[in-house]
């Protein structure tokens, strides 16, 4: 059953569409990566879903609601995390997560709920610092506690590990992987190829204000071709070697490093001849093939194969 589910999504911004159709379903329980480069319209997606825009055409409802028509029963239901959070400056941490569970009406347990997600988010040393003199990092922690505190059934989340060091970053993808093995759903979007990779058990590529692809990742390989990533080991590096490789029928992108070639090849149909063309073409250049190998494929390769092919 889908906890989101939007059908032929479109916003204007005058004279530019940030969203052309986009239609996306969000499975129960799923950790769904909403990918795409900047300004592809992720945040756009985002803000339509929790009620602070209205789509110009199309449907979408969260939790069986029109998150416009019913924002504030959203609001009590879903957690979300802005793209940039901001938070009064003059308030400390515990303060704020404090008028946010009056807010919610969370009542007599919210000093141990309070305490909990300090705990979770690692601000428990910096909860009573004013949130003026936080770091880039600790507003991101805040915003993140502040969507747990009312124990939401989704999680919205706009690039939620966006200024978060390393170490901090570990510890987010093992704590939304472990919210969603206990059941909750949690969208939320991202540029990072390998962030998304690690943690989502669903993705959704967006290019351009459209959806190009979306499904688990064994889907997703499927639905572009299957894996086909051609894997070539040369005795030595030949200077240039990927540019004349991209110019071959059938290659849709090629990379080297060092004396390793990727190939990301178009059209299984074609696969024989268009290997016998890259031969061809790095024997043409003095080179000597140690070894050539189909690959499966990996999240980069399948976003930059949804992508170029959109």
């Amino acid at each position: 059953m889908a906890v989101l589910k939007a059908s032929g999504l479109v916003k204007r911004y005058r004279d530019i569409v940030a969203l052309n159709d986009v239609s996306l379903e969000v499975p129960r329980g799923s950790l769904f990566g909403l990918l795409g480069p900047n300004g592809a319209g992720k945040s756009t997606f985002i803000r339509i879903s929790v009620g602070l825009l209205r789509q110009d055409q199309g449907s979408i409802e969260v939790l069986g609601l029109d998150p416009v028509s019913n924002h504030k029963e959203i609001l009590y239901r879903v957690g979300y995390v802005p793209e940039t959070p901001s938070f009064p400056e003059f308030m400390t941490g515990e303060e704020y997560l404090k008028l946010v569970s009056d807010l919610y009406g969370l009542g007599r347990g919210s000093r141990e709920r309070i305490s909990e997600m300090l705990s979770i988010v690692g601000l428990q040393k910096a909860s009573r610092r004013k949130i003026g003199s936080y770091s880039k990092g600790m507003v991101q922690r805040l915003a993140i506690a502040q969507a747990l505190l009312p124990d939401p059934e989704l999680l919205i989340l706009d690039e939620p590990l966006m200024g978060i060091d390393p170490e901090a970053r570990i510890q987010f993808r093992d704590l939304f992987i472990d919210l969603a093995s206990k059941g909750k759903t949690i969208l939320y979007s991202s540029h990072v190829l390998e962030e998304v990779e690690r943690v989502s058990s669903h993705i959704a590529i967006i290019n351009k204000g459209k959806i190009v692809a979306s499904g688990s990742k064994e889907e997703l390989s499927e639905l572009l071709g299957g894996g086909r990533v051609l894997e070539i080991e040369l005795f030595r590096d030949i200077p240039g070697i990927e540019e004349l490789i991209k110019g071959i029928d059938g290659v849709l992108e090629a990379r080297s490093t060092g004396n390793i070639i990727k190939i990301i090849l178009r059209d299984e149909d074609k696969d024989r001849i268009v290997r016998k063309n890259i031969s061809e073409t790095i024997q043409s250049r003095g080179g000597i093939i140690i070894d050539m190998r189909i690959k499966s494929v990996t999240i980069d390769e399948i976003f930059l194969k949804a992508v170029r092919g959109s």
